[in-house]
């Protein structure tokens, strides 16, 4: 059996390389495509170097002691970076993201409901390929090919979201989709060492999958409510960028909690699965809490239109006699 490795070190930091070129070639093309607009640079570099610092000092935490500079100096810097951005967004003409675009009730819930679901589907998706590989015994090749089923129950999911927002409304439909992705982050937080990939991994990897595909097109189109066709843009790239940041922040908690459950347990296994179930626990909760959010704040803001009503029929001339 392979040595367990603490999650959050080694490989998955090439992401965040992987992405840079495409950031980079999104803005070149946006300053091409709308060079008559000025851009806000400063709003641009103060939003992403506070995202940046908060997820960094997170995922810092993971590795040394919380009250150490390393920890305390990126949150901190993240927090002087937002108050900076929102300064500078209210006073700028034409601003990154206008503050009373963010007002509106609905995105307020939508992203907020977003926010949790992206941060425990993120760290379910991570966890469960550090389970195959630590715990099972996979290597690289099986791990990429058993995690395949989450990929065709996502498929599933999102083509079968857009009939169900017709059917239900929005509403209902992400409180479906939150409580199924809650329980597939639930079914295997009891796995033990021992059980196999077909009884303690597979089911929930695809009730979660199935979950997360159904809410994500529901969050995008109940998020783009009330918007014209020249915010609309905006609309899918607030709700873009608050998917990818809180599921890098949910990813670096969970991982620092798995780690402060490693150094609990003797054996590595144990800890490893240990890790892997209160991380799922954590993910539940989160989901748990968007359904409330999305329960008691969106009742009368997504609900399903009624067809007007047939006009009554003429009433029946009486006959003369």
């Amino acid at each position: 059996m392979p040595p367990v490795r603490p999650p959050g070190r080694g490989r998955p930091k090439a992401y965040w390389l992987g992405n840079l070129p495409v950031a980079v070639l999104a803005l070149v093309l946006r300053l091409i495509g709308e060079s008559r607009v000025r851009p806000d640079a400063l709003g641009a570099v103060l939003g992403t170097g506070a995202a940046l610092s908060f997820v960094y000092g997170l995922l810092r935490a993971g590795e040394s002691s919380r009250g150490e500079t390393a920890v305390v100096g990126p949150l901190f810097l993240a927090r002087v970076l937002t108050v900076a951005f929102l300064v500078v967004e209210r006073r700028t003409a034409e601003p990154l993201v206008p503050l009373s675009f963010l007002s509106f009730r609905t995105r307020v819930v939508v992203n907020g409901a977003g926010r949790r679901s992206s941060a425990a589907c993120y760290a379910m998706a991570f966890m469960v390929m550090i389970q195959l590989q630590t715990v099972l015994g996979c290597g690289s090749i099986t791990a990429g090919l058993v995690y395949l089923p989450y990929c065709a129950g996502m498929l599933v999911g999102m083509w079968g979201s857009s009939g169900a927002v017709i059917r239900l409304g929005a509403r209902r439909t992400l409180v479906v989709s939150f409580v199924v992705s809650a329980a597939g982050l639930l079914l295997p937080s009891g796995i033990a060492p021992g059980d196999a990939y077909a009884s303690g991994v597979l089911p929930g990897m695809l009730v979660m999958s199935v979950g997360c595909g159904l809410s994500l097109p529901a969050l995008t189109v109940t998020a783009l409510t009330a918007t014209t066709e020249e915010d609309a843009r905006l609309g899918s790239a607030v709700v873009t960028s608050v998917q990818q940041v809180c599921g890098a922040v949910g990813l670096a908690v969970l991982v620092t909690r798995c780690r402060d459950t490693l150094v609990n347990w003797t054996g590595p296994l144990h800890a490893a699965t240990q890790g892997f179930s209160l991380a799922l626990v954590v993910g539940t909760a989160l989901l748990l809490a968007g359904v409330a959010l999305i329960a008691t704040m969106l009742t009368a803001l997504t609900r399903r239109p009624r067809p007007p009503l047939p006009p009554p029929a003429p009433a029946p001339r009486k006959k003369r006699g």
